[in-house]
């Protein structure tokens, strides 16, 4: 199977992460669905609804009604959209459900009605009678293990689990699609609150927990707590960090939404007003093309600070900048790409 990827998501789901890579050449239109239903948090909260051991598990159906596609949520209505199979079933090595992990649509039962309804293919054999009916759009690329805890939960006989194995959380990893119109006003600023009641028939949640007979605000700290643990993972998944436990420094700021024709001059210069910059450096591809992201690394926390309160949302080469302080360590990084000892990496 020879296909070319551009998306990918993260879920955080009660029995661990998934990240899923998103074959955005071959699937375009179910890519961009998925990942701006992810952007606007249509998945928060949601349950694989049927789980088929050695099979598939689907997940999406968030209205209980057949789910909505993200141009039917921005409209109000319900839209469907086209299968994508043509395409995959034109190429030389044709697109197949043949192993574990593939990611594929779910439609209504005739062609062109996809929606939010996804699912993961559970077993490693050719599942031949989906193929050319389902469009597929992804493939888990980290936590196997979770896939496989998915395909050995217990399911009554109409395959409905048990026990909630509900997605939690989605994070954008990458997004090369432009916004549809109407989409930025449904994003929110943060994910939604989790619901408690279907928390607590989670599989986590179980007699002796740390969640059990909780007050709500200590839940809230809790929950900020995971999710900044979650975010440190995450950076340690896709290679940000080398271990999910280091600390960032206080003196890094994290710079995006920068244009791409900004170059490494320009940005230090905007921020060195601030004080004595050590490293700026837009990252960029193999082929020089820019990630539009950057770490700034100040001589002093001082500097860093005042640079993070007034930097926010200014424009340079006619694009707003967002900044934050980093939650990365680009010296720890290289040093643990360089195969140093991780011992001495945390202990600094």
């Amino acid at each position: 199977m020879s296909i070319e990827l551009g998306g990918c998501v993260l879920l955080e789901t009660s029995k661990g992460d998934i990240v899923i890579d998103l074959f955005t050449k071959d699937a375009p239109k179910a890519c961009e669905n998925f990942l701006k239903l992810c952007k606007i948090k249509y998945y928060n909260n949601t349950t694989f609804y049927r789980v088929e051991k050695d099979f598939i598990a689907e997940c999406g159906d968030v209205d209980k009604e057949g789910g909505n596609s993200v141009w039917g949520v921005i409209a109000g209505k319900t839209k469907t959209f086209e299968d994508e199979t043509k395409m995959q079933t034109r190429k030389k090595n044709k697109t197949r459900f043949e192993r574990r992990g593939l990611v594929g649509m779910v439609n209504k039962g005739k062609p062109n009605t996809n929606t939010s309804r996804f699912f993961i293919q559970l077993g490693d054999r050719h599942i031949d009678f989906l193929d050319e009916k389902h469009t597929i759009f992804g493939e888990v690329s980290e936590g196997q293990h979770v896939v496989e805890k998915l395909n050995e939960t217990y399911v009554d006989s109409n395959h409905v689990p048990v026990r909630r194995f509900a997605i939690h959380h989605t994070h954008v990893l990458c997004d090369p699609f432009a916004e549809p119109p109407g989409l930025a006003s449904l994003i929110p600023e943060r994910s939604p609150e989790p619901d408690f009641a279907e928390l607590e028939s989670d599989d986590a949640v179980s007699s002796g927990s740390e969640e059990e007979d909780i007050d709500p605000e200590k839940w809230s700290a809790l929950m900020e707590a995971r999710e900044a643990k979650s975010r440190e993972v995450m950076l340690e998944m896709v290679g940000d960090i080398a271990d999910a436990d280091t600390v960032p420094p206080k003196n890094v700021l994290f710079v995006c939404c920068i244009n791409p024709v900004t170059e490494d001059e320009d940005l230090e210069l905007a921020f060195s007003r601030f004080g004595k910059i050590t490293s700026c450096e837009i990252l960029r591809t193999k082929d020089g093309t820019s990630l539009q992201y950057s770490f700034i690394e100040f001589a002093s926390i001082k500097s860093c600070e005042q640079a993070y309160l007034k930097m926010e949302n200014v424009r340079i080469d006619d694009r707003r900048i967002h900044v934050d302080f980093s939650q990365s360590v680009p010296r720890v990084w290289s040093s643990w790409m360089k195969g140093e000892d991780s011992k001495s990496l945390k202990d600094g």
